[in-house]
């Protein structure tokens, strides 16, 4: 019976392209080690400038694991009583909160950054691993560079947030899927949708693969798409929310994306479009590492692999987003480093060297050789270097945790279920996390509010804007949002607003603290 079973499943024996893999012994093993510990050490170094969490989002994904934790996954979420959440809840990222659960600790928050800091170390080992299983020379260059790529690149790899877990599973699955390894290429895609919101990942991955091996004009694989979208289906049915899923997915990635720019309200620094001038500013090792093996490419005659072509293409179309959406800055360096490494490989392989006149003249010209590995070596140092202190800077200097004083004051005073109109979506996740009894409007994305009652949302915008007094803020907060209390931060667009509830007899002050004003709201007056 066995053998019948193998007999079946032979399709899923795996078949790497001649030449894109080499064997690796326990040498390649140290390395990824070694490269594991150096990366564990500095991420550590950047990440434990403070004590507290980096970045507003950590405050919701540590607090909803301890939820996790306590009451297993929630179809619901109470806390959220204006947005799309409240009845059709989805944890998107259900496999890293269940990652965080052992990590929690009583504090929330020494585990979690450590879980953090294991995570960027594992992904740089990762990028060790897949470099030296498709046989690029330097091996250790590859990490470096990318360890070079920016300090916004660093620092968010030390945001405790899922999209740390869903690079390194991106990448296994870009690397499982040259190797043509259809046993993880199936584990890999059932996994993804459990990680993270994209599920539509994968499946690009895969298309892009297949577009590359038809360019090259070899035999399409079309098993590893048909696996992906197998695994991918499966994954959506495993999910503790399948019955949400979908739609959130289509909430948060379609419509989200055409409808969300064009909100009254902010969406947020990292999704806003990086500037092509900031991009080379920041990324400029990258871009010369790039206009220099484009020149490789056009005075050589050699043969590129399909590896090389898949990973340019997928730093292509992340270059694409990152220019659009800050936020995948992460994707696009580390698809980046690992085309230049393949490129690499391409233009120093036998059949490349005799016909690179670069090359040639390089291997001829040994002063010459010293001095550009001498002046790239110090750039890299350089780089490398900097974009670290830089980094550190951006973890010490993130303004996390915001509104503790006022949470504290709430998680006292207000009634647990009472609901606290806010103005600012992104102070939901410091609220939930210090004071998860009361309930909320809105948290993670504007967009959930929005796409739940577009009508309501407009009205939210306008009345903490206060445009001219033309919405009643009492009868707004208390009738249509059923809210007792409200929390407006002591933020420039919010000031005018905190004024008019002071001036409002309807409302009484409670609680000031160095980020907030927290109000009650008086019985309704007598008509």
């Amino acid at each position: 019976m066995i053998q019948k079973l193998k007999q079946k499943l032979r399709f899923l024996k795996p078949e790497p392209p001649s030449g894109e893999l080499v064997p690796v012994g326990y040498h390649a093993w140290i390395f990824v080690l070694v490269i594991f510990l150096m990366a564990f050490l500095v991420m550590s170094f950047i990440q434990f400038v403070k004590v507290d969490l980096v970045g507003n989002d950590a405050y919701f994904h540590t607090r909803y694991a301890g939820v996790l934790a306590e009451r297993g996954p929630q179809d619901t979420f109470r806390w959220n009583q204006a947005s799309v959440l409240k009845n059709r809840y989805v944890d998107k990222e259900f496999l890293f909160h269940v990652l965080l659960i052992p990590f929690l600790g009583d504090e929330m928050r020494t585990g979690p950054k450590a879980l953090t800091v294991l995570l960027a170390a594992a992904l740089f080992a990762l990028l060790a691993w897949v470099v030296a299983r498709h046989g690029i020379p330097w091996p250790w260059l590859w990490p470096a560079l990318a360890l070079a790529s920016g300090g916004y690149f660093l620092f968010r790899l030390n945001l405790t947030r899922p999209h740390i877990l869903s690079i390194l599973l991106t990448l296994w699955a870009a690397y499982l899927i040259v190797r043509r390894h259809y046993w993880g290429i199936f584990v890999i895609s059932v996994l993804y949708p459990l990680t993270y919101t994209a599920a539509h990942m994968l499946p690009m991955l895969a298309a892009v693969y297949l577009f590359s091996v038809f360019l090259k004009g070899e035999k399409i694989p079309w098993k590893i798409l048909w696996l992906v979208l197998a695994g991918t289906v499966i994954g959506f049915l495993l999910h503790p929310n399948r019955g949400n899923i979908l739609y959130l997915w289509w909430v948060q990635n379609v419509w989200g994306l055409l409808n969300g720019l064009s909100m009254g309200g902010d969406i947020g620094a990292e999704l806003g479009p990086r500037l092509s001038r900031d991009m080379l500013q920041e990324h400029w090792l990258l871009a010369v590492s790039g206009m220099a093996v484009l020149a490789g490419f056009i005075l050589s005659r050699i043969r590129v692999h399909v590896s090389t072509l898949f990973f340019f293409l997928i730093s292509c179309g992340f270059a694409v987003l990152y220019m659009s959406f800050m936020r995948f800055v992460n994707y696009w360096v580390v698809f980046s480093v690992l085309f230049l490494a393949c490129a690499a490989r391409d233009l120093v392989s036998g059949d490349a060297a005799d016909s690179a006149f670069f090359i040639s003249w390089l291997k001829t010209h040994s002063r010459w050789r010293a001095v550009i590995v001498g002046l790239a070596m110090s750039a890299l140092v350089f780089q490398a270097v900097y974009g670290v202190l830089e980094s550190r800077l951006y973890v010490a200097a993130n303004k996390a945790p915001k509104l503790k004083q006022e949470a504290e004051f709430i998680a006292k005073k207000v009634p647990p279920g009472d609901t606290v109109f806010t103005c600012e979506w992104d102070s939901f996740p410091y609220l939930f996390h210090y004071a998860p009894g009361p309930n909320y409007l809105v948290g993670m994305d504007p967009t959930f509010m929005q796409v739940e009652d577009p009508e309501l949302y407009d009205q939210w915008i306008r009345i903490c804007i206060n445009k001219a007094g033309e919405l009643d803020p009492y009868s707004f907060i208390e009738d249509k949002l059923d809210a007792k209390w409200a929390l407006v931060e002591k933020r420039p667009d919010d000031m005018e607003f905190i004024g008019v509830l002071e001036k409002d007899s309807r409302f009484r002050k409670v609680y000031e603290g160095s980020d907030g004003v927290l109000f009650h709201l008086g019985p309704k007056p007598a008509r």
